[in-house]
């Protein structure tokens, strides 16, 4: 399955949300624009990423080296990145973050003014000093606080539906499930409002991994 909503995974069928298959791969729920990112990106055959225990050790400790590396920071701009599914940053000092906002994409570095941000599908662009990182995100909401205590540190809160390293996309899989949704019937609205929704985010995978 390609793309696939929590809801859909967890909550019974019922007439007022419905649940429609769309070639095969491709799963939505009717009013959510949340898909699963399955098969766009290169996790391994019959790979299960979030029940592995060496994963799960891994991301325990990466949250309690996220989770130190704040101590004893001053002015720093504090980046918490998340999923349902995994915390890619805890509390990591940065320089500035870069998001695709529904208004247009901006940058929010500490100090920044207090915002509460909805986003849709693009890169997330995560800089600190030479260093920086990129990230799809699908869709999601950023938080930005002032400091809450004398540490002069700024926190921005990120959480995404989902949100991985833009080189784990597949472009050439992304293509492939970009032609079958313009090929799929469109007799509906419903039909034409999916082949919508799934061809604005695939376009926007497509254009992260290039």
């Amino acid at each position: 399955m390609l793309f696939e909503t929590a809801a859909a995974r967890q909550e019974p069928r019922s007439a007022e949300t419905p649940h429609v298959a769309l070639s095969g791969p491709l799963r939505l729920k009717r009013g959510s624009a949340a898909f699963r990112l399955k098969g766009l990106f290169l996790l391994g055959d019959g790979a299960a990423p979030n029940q592995s225990p060496l994963l799960m050790a891994l991301r325990t400790a990466r949250f309690l080296r996220f989770a130190s590396e704040a101590t004893g920071v001053t002015n720093r701009l504090l980046l918490t990145l998340t999923s349902p599914g995994e915390a890619i940053f805890i509390k990591k000092p940065v320089d500035s973050v870069t998001v695709p906002g529904t208004e247009g994409v901006f940058t929010v570095t500490n100090n920044h003014s207090l915002i509460v941000s909805q986003l849709k599908a693009g890169v997330i662009n995560v800089r600190d000093g030479s260093e920086t990182k990129d990230y799809f995100i699908s869709d999601g909401f950023l938080f930005f606080n002032q400091p809450t205590d004398a540490s002069g540190c700024c926190t921005a809160e990120v959480a995404g539906v989902e949100v991985v390293p833009t080189s784990a996309l597949d472009k050439d899989r992304a293509a492939q499930v970009l032609s079958e949704l313009m090929a799929s019937p469109k007799d509906t609205e419903w039909d034409r409002t999916k082949a919508q929704l799934g061809a604005a985010l695939v376009n926007q995978v497509i254009k992260a991994a290039e």
